[in-house]
């Protein structure tokens, strides 16, 4: 209320004001928290390993296929991909350096 008064405003005005935001103050935040951005949290992680001897279109493949499939939270579908080692390598890698960007926020 103080800091109001030294913007200049009417000491009737900033109680007014500081009664107004006070009572309202939860309904505000919890207004403005469903309209942030909030993505999906990991619930799970499961992985499989394959490994393709030949499929229809090559005979000779001999390759592992890694197949994960991510649970996430807040009622979004599940997702389901399927990748080579060396997509899987680049992925760990990308995973990394985002975690690290994140944790030196």
């Amino acid at each position: 209320q103080e800091e109001l008064m030294q913007l200049g405003l009417p000491q009737d005005t900033s109680v007014a004001i500081c009664k107004g935001y006070k009572d309202k103050k939860e309904d505000m935040r919890s207004h403005f928290l469903s309209q942030s951005l909030a993505l999906p949290g990991l619930k799970n992680c499961e992985w499989r390993v394959d490994y393709l001897i030949s499929s229809s279109e090559m005979k000779d493949l001999k390759k592992p296929s890694i197949r994960l499939n991510m649970k996430l939270d807040r009622g979004v579908d599940d997702i389901s991909f399927e990748l080579t080692a060396d997509k899987l390598r680049v992925l760990m890698a990308e995973l990394k350096t985002a975690s690290d960007l994140m944790a030196n926020l």
